[in-house]
């Protein structure tokens, strides 16, 4: 099954941005979401007793408890409506896909019928219940040796103070060893390579604009976040002299986070040309 998962940081952020007074469209531009989503967000709280008069204490975590519970209410056979609509047509739609009908025409059949669903709904339905999937053709790879193989993925870690009341989500680009499965974790504020913040010094995680506006905790909050992604090995790097930086700050200081690391759990490499 597969769902929409609900943010706990989202709900969040939009009740925190609701909070300080921000208009709708605003409301949802800082959460990263749609503005039917945060309102919808934004009426589950109030009707859970969120004022806009309080301030942000009253984002307590059985407040947004509440919140995700009507957002995404409970469903006790695993499907939503719309399933239980198709099970009513179910009969009709697999003569539809033993007729070679396309799951997009069964769609537009079902609809005039009054029968509206969401499309992934109908095409998993079909594929379930009625033998809509095709027949899949898995090719077996071995594992290649040490060093062969690599998988990149980006993960969203959360937000992060951007200056000015603003917030900024932050990614991270997870590097998999598949042999070992050894993972690194690199920042970025972009889902893009040329965004990569390749370093945990001091400055740039915890961000230096993080540290002028007391948002230390967050930042350590996300440090953790990313470092307990890691399942065996875990390994942390930061340059000693960063060539592009000012000529006042080249030589970088390994980030305070890493002194928070019992000295038991690390091995200190010192790497150079």
């Amino acid at each position: 099954m597969v769902f929409r998962e609900v943010s706990v940081i989202e709900i969040r952020e939009v009740l925190r941005a609701w909070l300080a007074g921000k208009s709708e469209r605003a409301v949802a531009a800082q959460a990263g979401v749609d503005r039917k989503t945060s309102r919808r967000y934004v009426m589950a709280a109030v009707a859970a007793g969120l004022s806009r008069e309080g301030g942000e204490e009253q984002l307590t975590d059985e407040l947004i408890g509440q919140v995700v519970s009507v957002v995404r209410p409970v469903r006790p056979d695993g499907h939503g409506q719309g399933w239980a609509q198709l099970e009513a047509r179910q009969e009709e739609i697999t003569a539809w896909v033993k007729a070679g009908v396309p799951v997009v025409k069964i769609g537009n059949l079902l609809a005039r019928r009054g029968v509206v669903v969401a499309e992934r709904t109908l095409h998993r339905f079909a594929a379930e219940r009625c033998g809509a999937a095709g027949t899949k053709v898995t090719t077996p790879v071995d594992d290649g040796p040490p060093g062969s193989e690599l998988q990149v993925d980006f993960g969203y870690l959360g937000l992060i103070p951007a200056g000015e009341g603003r917030r900024r989500k932050l990614h991270a680009l997870v590097f998999t060893a598949c042999f070992s499965r050894y993972l690194f974790v690199y920042l970025t504020f972009s889902m893009t390579l040329e965004e990569v913040i390749a370093g945990c010094e001091d400055g740039v995680f915890p961000h230096s604009r993080a540290l002028d506006e007391g948002g230390l905790e967050e930042e350590r909050r996300l440090f953790y976040v990313a470092a307990t992604r890691a399942q065996d090995q875990l390994y942390l790097t930061y340059p000693c002299y960063w060539a592009n930086a000012s000529p006042d700050n080249r030589l970088q200081r390994p980030s305070r986070f890493l002194q928070e690391i019992p000295r038991d759990l690390v091995e200190e490499w010192w790497v150079s040309k």
